[in-house]
């Protein structure tokens, strides 16, 4: 099978002479010349959005000439008051269109990095900007406003103090234009906002920082029709919060928190606001806290695939200072409950930024208030049944597996044997809802966390919980319903098995090579072709929890197309059944779920497994069980014609496995039961 990464990338490469060809006709002061080869340019560029990477060796040779374009375009427009015409507005957006376009595919902070920024630049800039804050209306031209600021945010960041290189004027022409574009939706608010942060962060801007923070405080406390108004403000102070240095940033941290206080509310608001506000809440914390990482980590030693196995482990013993300040102990206290909270947000951006958040915030803390946390993370398996219980596994398992992938989860404490506990409960994760069901997320998110573990950990530390790691991601790779939870549980145990050996996970070559990425993508595949082979690896160890998840999971699904592959791969695990498990323990079972009077789902998946299983073996080699699974379908055959069509619907399919003929009214196989038995509205005898 070929590579499709690959062969994207043999398909690309013949856009790479399209993108220098039109960059010179681009550069042509023609506008039916220049016009035609930016719109050719820009689809090319997009030809590397499925692999955006191959775009690098390209940037440095296609960069320089249109910023010089750009530049060049706006320093020939006329001095205000005059106005340019259209033709010149025009001209100046081309080069304008094409470096967003190269932006978009690449993203913006790895296009970034080849931005021109010399001090001739930066002087430029700030009479770019205020001219096309002038000349080019927002709505149509909004391009040229995103590359300059873009462009701005690159070179505000010169290593020299801004007084020497931007006088008050030139700074006013950059600052001015940018708080108005803040106001703005789309991505021109985004870049004005990651300017103005740059600026405020700098060391010898203390006063536009403090003007800025202000304002967008007062922005965000505004009552608002729209949180379109809102959005822009936190935004700007997530940002400032994330680049400024925390010594000038804690001063400032107190009256943020107390202003924003009543609004730091996660569930209280809609998504975007709440994934800014985690964001916020978790940089708060961080400004307040030492900028040093706990000493009492856990810390593996020598980091590598080989080199892993040698790590000697001293966790927990380096001196700390449990004191935290009182002020610290207060912004902490309400970063952390908003951190919480968002763990449960019903929206999946938020519970990740939450969980970057608690992963952070704790690698700061001392050892005994970081166990709090790591309790008030466990706490979140707690919800068991709720509407949205959902929610919060996911984000337990995110929190989880950040605080793991930082060695915040210290072998030697409790906490360490829960998180395997519940990472083995989300990894069976699937809550019902109406027909269909939901915690696929939350089995992604469990597998997650058994990675992050087998990356964190020393062979000695996880060498307890192996067989538990085994029990809980094999069944996941072999035989979840969705690829993306298979092939995540696939990548966590191949990262078990290369990083801590082969001895802990017996075969683990073997069954990291029958149950690979390309492999597990058909569903059909995996369980009747990987999952046999699996089954019978070391010495059989494997049988038993590919059986239990079979028998106990995958027939009382709620998708009738599972119910029916888990019974053919019931069937096919009897190739692989040495001590003939399955008849003598899996047959009663399937029996006594046949009986009960309730879930026809249940009982719809006992029959099918009871059929796939006589199918192979045949009803002559179950012994004693054979009859009986013969009364049982019998049993189910009830003179009320109604009773009869509902169940006939159910279990058609498996019953002619079975039992293809009926003595009375049956013409042959594979013919509806309704019609077949409802004919004589009598039971069918067998």
């Amino acid at each position: 099978m070929s590579d499709p990464a690959v062969t994207h990338c043999d398909a690309v490469l013949p856009h790479a002479a399209t993108l220098e060809a039109q960059l010179a006709l681009l550069q042509s002061d023609d506008l039916r010349t220049a016009r035609p080869a930016c719109r050719a340019f820009c689809a090319a560029a997009d030809e590397y959005l499925q692999l955006p990477t191959l775009l690098d060796p390209l940037l440095p040779s296609l960069l320089p000439p249109l910023f010089t374009l750009l530049s060049a375009r706006l320093t020939s427009l006329p001095a205000a008051p005059a106005a340019p015409t259209a033709r010149e507005l025009l001209l100046a957006r081309l080069p304008a269109d094409a470096l967003y376009t190269l932006s978009k595919v690449r993203r913006l902070k790895p296009f970034s990095r080849h931005f021109p920024h010399r001090v001739s630049h930066l002087h430029a800039l700030s009479r770019h900007v205020a001219r096309a804050a002038a000349a080019f209306p927002p709505d149509h031209y909004w391009t040229v406003h995103y590359v300059l600021l873009a462009w701005a945010a690159v070179a505000i960041q010169l290593p020299f103090p801004l007084r020497t290189i931007l006088q008050p004027a030139a700074l006013a022409g950059l600052l001015d234009p940018a708080r108005d574009a803040l106001h703005r939706s789309g991505p021109v608010a985004a870049v004005a906002a990651a300017f103005l942060a740059r600026l405020a962060a700098r060391r010898d801007a203390a006063a536009e920082r403090a003007d800025l923070l202000a304002a967008a405080v007062r922005t965000a406390l505004e009552p608002a029709d729209s949180p379109a108004m809102r959005i822009p403000a936190l935004t700007l102070l997530a940002a400032i919060f994330k680049f400024a240095h925390r010594d000038d940033l804690r001063l400032h941290v107190a009256p943020v928190r107390d202003a924003l206080a009543p609004l730091l509310r996660p569930h209280k608001t809609n998504t975007t606001e709440a994934h800014l506000f985690t964001k916020l809440g978790g940089r708060l914390a961080l400004a307040v806290l030492p900028p040093r990482l706990a000493p009492w980590r856990y810390d593996r030693g020598r980091r590598g695939v080989v080199a892993g196995h040698v790590g000697v482990v001293e966790d927990g013993e380096a001196e700390e200072d449990d004191e935290i300040e009182e002020e610290a102990a207060e912004t902490l206290e309400t970063v952390v409950e908003i951190l919480l909270s968002g763990l449960a947000h019903p929206d999946t951006v938020v519970r990740w930024s939450a969980a970057k958040g608690v992963g952070r915030v704790t690698s700061r803390l001392p050892l005994v208030y970081a166990q709090d946390v790591v309790n008030s993370v466990l706490d979140l398996y707690s919800h068991v049944g709720e509407a949205r219980a959902d929610a919060s596994w996911h984000g337990g398992c995110l929190a989880l597996a950040e605080l793991a992938r930082r060695g915040l989860l210290l072998p030697r404490e409790p906490q360490f044997a829960q998180t395997f506990d519940v990472i083995g409960k989300a990894a069976a994760f699937d809550m019902r809802r109406g027909a269909n069901s939901t915690g696929a997320h939350v089995r992604d998110a469990a597998c997650y966390g058994v990675w992050a573990m087998a990356r964190a950990y020393s062979r000695e530390d996880l060498a307890p919980y192996a067989k538990q790691i085994t029990n809980c991601m094999l069944p996941l790779a072999l035989l979840d319903r969705e690829v993306n939870c298979r092939r995540a549980a696939a990548a966590a145990l191949q990262e078990c098995v290369g990083r801590l050996s082969e001895r802990l996970f017996e075969d683990g070559i073997s069954l990291i090579t029958l149950a690979d990425y390309f492999s597990l993508g058909d569903r059909v595949a995996a369980y009747l072709r990987i999952a046999p082979q699996v089954a019978s690896l070391a010495g059989g160890e494997h049988f038993d929890c590919i059986l239990y998840h079979l028998t106990h999971k995958k027939l009382v699904h709620w998708d009738p197309a599972v119910r029916a592959l888990a019974s053919q791969g019931l069937a096919a695990l009897l190739a692989v059944d040495n001590g003939n498990v399955i008849v003598q323990r899996v047959v009663p079972k399937l029996l006594q779920m046949a009986k009960e009077r309730g879930d026809m789902v249940i009982r719809h998946g006992a029959v099918l497994g009871l059929a796939e299983v006589v199918r192979v073996v045949g009803a002559e080699n179950l012994d004693q069980a054979g009859a009986e699974v013969r009364n049982v379908l019998v049993s189910f055959l009830v003179p009320d014609k109604k009773a009869l069509a509902a169940f006939f619907e159910v279990i058609n399919d498996c019953f002619f496995v079975c039992f293809p003929y009926c003595s009375t009214c049956l013409r042959g196989p594979k013919r509806s039961m309704a019609e077949q038995g409802i004919g004589c509205g009598l039971p069918v005898a067998i």
